[in-house]
């Protein structure tokens, strides 16, 4: 995704898996646009503090010391086994962004963690469906542009029996996430199809 560097350059960041195993992955791709577009791929980039130690060297951008920590907690709960974990580990990092909310470089790491916190509560049991609508709708209200908040909502919503709100999620998904038209097109259909079974 892009995100403003200075006011007037960008840069992308993606991760490129290790395609050939080249045995020095996680591998990340940066491209920093401004008077002449420059990329390079970075090997061994295992956490968030090597990607902010790639974005200060390449870019010179500093990445505030809150988001890095933020990363961090937020891996070690998809690292977690334990559902309970994993929401007490999330409500932390909400706890401090939201803090902090009025800061546009907060907004896409407090946007992803409502994100990965509906999803824990889909998962919890029993399921807490009213928090996770409330987590993924406030999700894709800070970040509209990212595609997979749109798809978790899509499914809070069909889980919670909001199918029209659901095949509506899809939509959104499909238009900021092209690549994933067809897919989200053929949950639109399916979910069409289940209304209307007996």
């Amino acid at each position: 995704s892009s995100s403003s560097l200075q006011k007037n350059s960008l840069f992308e960041i993606e991760a490129t898996g290790c395609i050939s195993e080249c045995g020095k992955g996680p591998n990340l791709r940066v491209v920093v646009k401004d008077e002449e577009t420059k990329s390079t791929i970075f090997t061994g980039v295992k956490d968030a503090d090597d990607c902010a130690e790639v974005l200060t060297s390449f870019c010179n951008f500093s990445v505030p010391p809150l988001l890095i920590a933020a990363c961090n907690i937020m891996k070690r709960s998809d690292q977690s086994t334990f559902i309970d974990d994993k929401e007490k580990l999330l409500n932390s990092v909400i706890h401090a962004l939201e803090k902090d909310k009025t800061e546009d470089k907060y907004l896409k790491a407090l946007s992803l963690c409502y994100a990965k916190r509906a999803d824990v509560r889909t998962a919890s049991t029993p399921q807490n469906l009213l928090g996770a609508l409330d987590d993924s709708r406030k999700a894709v209200a800070l970040d509209p542009d990212n595609g997979m908040v749109w798809r978790i909502l899509a499914e809070v919503e069909e889980l919670s029996g909001n199918l029209d709100q659901a095949m509506v999620a899809l939509s959104k998904r499909a238009l900021v996430e092209p690549e994933f038209r067809a897919k989200s097109e053929n949950e639109i259909q399916r979910i069409r199809h289940s209304k209307r079974l007996p």
